[in-house]
């Protein structure tokens, strides 16, 4: 999990940069949008909400990469709850449209979202990742029998932690660097090994774990019984 000032730290070094507006119909929250060049948007989200419904739709060659620092969020459909996202994870999805409901397990959630167009994405990008084939390839390897994966590596933890903590003069070209970093890493044989079992737990049992986790840690100098 990252820390808090970290993630401050980090949203005040980005907004020196210009925004966009992406998601003029994005529901009751409004994300922050930022052009890294065209094609590429790196999206910010810091919210208190206990529910929220998205309003937003993609064009299908777009890949989404989702990762969060804080707090979980739940998917919410047919009035039942699955796991969406988990701090640490990286979510990599082709999704053309994002119009479901969501709650947040703790009321806060902070996090980041990077979509890639691959049709419009810089010839200045493409040559930076030295393949012009390579987001083609990250999709068709990830997501061709599935609109969804999850991938939790040492790497990927690490790597988002300097995405957020890092501060230099030219802030828009290191975030570039960063992400080329990940697309690279995400074609390679480690990357292709990480991939998660999708595997859904009914919220109501992801959150009693978090409330048992929460009590250990309130009561961690008694001595304490299963019951």
């Amino acid at each position: 999990m990252t820390n808090k000032n970290n993630y401050l730290n980090f949203l005040k070094h980005i907004n020196k940069v210009n925004k966009t507006n992406l998601f003029s119909n994005s529901g009751n929250l409004q994300p922050i949008a930022i052009k890294l060049t065209q094609g590429l948007d790196l999206v910010i989200h810091d919210y208190s909400f206990d529910r929220y419904y998205g309003a937003i739709t993609f064009s299908d060659q777009v890949l989404r990469l989702d990762f969060s620092y804080n707090g979980s969020v739940n998917l919410i459909k047919n009035n039942q709850e699955t796991i969406f996202l988990e701090p640490g994870f990286l979510k990599i999805a082709q999704s053309f449209d994002d119009n479901n409901h969501y709650s947040s397990v703790s009321g806060q959630y902070q996090g980041i979202t990077l979509l890639i167009n691959r049709q419009k994405v810089s010839d200045d990008f493409i040559r930076l990742v030295g393949n012009d084939q390579l987001i083609d390839s990250i999709t068709k390897y990830y997501l061709s029998d599935q609109d969804y994966i999850l991938i939790k590596t040492e790497f990927i933890e690490r790597f988002f932690k300097d995405f957020e903590a890092v501060e230099v003069t030219n802030q828009l070209q290191f975030l570039r660097l960063k992400i080329a970093e990940l697309l690279l890493y995400l074609n390679s044989d480690e990357g292709h090994e990480a991939i998660l079992p999708k595997t859904y737990f009914p919220a109501r049992d992801i959150k009693k774990i978090y409330a048992i986790h929460g009590y250990l840690l309130n009561h961690i100098g008694e001595k304490l019984t299963l019951q």
